[in-house]
């Protein structure tokens, strides 16, 4: 585990990169991640993430309740607690508004995840997880029902989540969603994208499909 300071640093960073890529903009989005003695790191609310300083971040508990400093938590942090209390493995989640992959939101399709063999591995199957008024419980409640299978997150006419050993791999799971997102676009421009083939989709499932992170 990274020390604490490091790790305020990198999240900064993590927050200067998804809003220089545009997948968050204005004070959008939230970032977390674990900490020893269930302690949690987390972006405080109604900051932009690509202008973050390491001293504005704040540190609650698995409950979501403020332990230090001087803003409030994201108003989204019982998506990151339940996701904390669930999955052990779950050392960082971002939460972001990637433009593609919110459009998919906006639909009723699921999220086809094996069209190459990138995303098959560091995706793994999206969850889709139904529509939760954000900052209430419904959305912890609705997480609940998905997050323990699951790595990657499409949340209805909201966003996306994802989940990582580490913050830049959770940072670098919401770019592969969004970049697999963009190809689906583009690929429904001609005729709509293709599965790989059924044989395939076995082999990738049986190495990546069980929401494991050390991929």
């Amino acid at each position: 585990m990274e020390p604490e300071f490091q790790l305020r640093k990198l999240m900064c960073e993590v927050g200067r990169r998804l809003y220089s890529a545009g997948l968050v903009v204005a004070s959008e989005g939230n970032i977390s991640a674990r900490l020893s003695g269930d302690r949690i790191l987390v972006t405080p609310s109604g900051v932009c993430k690509g202008f973050m300083a390491p001293e504005q971040l704040v540190i609650t508990d698995l409950d979501g309740h403020l332990i230090e400093g001087e803003s409030q938590p994201s108003s989204e942090i019982l998506l990151h607690t339940i996701s904390y209390q669930m999955r052990p493995d779950v050392q960082a989640v971002v939460h972001a508004h990637p433009p593609y992959a919110t459009a998919i939101s906006l639909t009723a399709l699921p999220f086809p995840w094996m069209t190459t063999p990138e995303s098959a591995c560091v995706l793994g199957p999206v969850a889709q997880v139904p529509f939760a008024m954000p900052g209430t419980q419904q959305v912890s409640d609705a997480m609940a029902e998905v997050c323990e299978h699951a790595k990657s997150f499409i949340l209805s006419h909201h966003g996306a989540a994802t989940y990582g050993f580490d913050l830049l791999s959770a940072l670098y799971r919401m770019e592969t969603l969004e970049r697999t997102a963009y190809l689906i676009h583009k690929a429904n421009k001609f005729g709509g994208p293709i599965p790989l083939p059924d044989q395939i989709q076995q082999q990738l499932w049986d190495r990546f499909g069980h929401g494991r992170l050390d991929n």
